[in-house]
């Protein structure tokens, strides 16, 4: 990835409030934001990635706290699904990270899946929440 016409990449910080719970983990992942191009800047508010790679039988135990927001994965490796669509949630939700994988991530504005689909909004709650 890297500047290209989608917009400008940039790591995800340690020091960010945005999305990372486990600041010390950035280090084993390879994730990024990358900023949407003018002509689709109305309906994506972001793009963000992950790569990882774990020693065989590791595991994660990953809580997540979306934004009020619905972002569609393309999920690539030992994921549940290749295509992900996940809406706002009322409360964190687990995911198990293992193996070795890649997600790239869009996160629409407010709207953006009317605007793209006739797709109903995703507001099923996740199976497993957090305590």
């Amino acid at each position: 990835m890297g500047q290209s016409g989608s917009g400008r990449e940039r790591p995800i910080a340690g020091s960010e409030r945005s999305g990372v719970l486990y600041p010390e983990r950035l280090a084993r992942f390879r994730a990024g934001w990358i900023d949407p191009g003018p002509t689709v800047s109305a309906v994506v508010d972001q793009y963000w990635h992950v790569d990882w790679a774990l020693d065989r039988g590791e595991r994660l135990d990953q809580p997540v706290i979306d934004l009020p927001a619905v972002t569609v994965s393309i999920e690539q490796g030992d994921v549940p699904a290749p295509l992900v669509v996940t809406g706002v949630h009322g409360a964190a939700w687990r995911r198990v990270i293992r193996g070795a994988g890649r997600v790239f991530a869009i996160r629409l504005r407010p709207a953006g899946l009317a605007a793209l689909s006739d797709l109903p909004p995703p507001w099923t709650s996740p199976t497993q929440r957090c305590p």
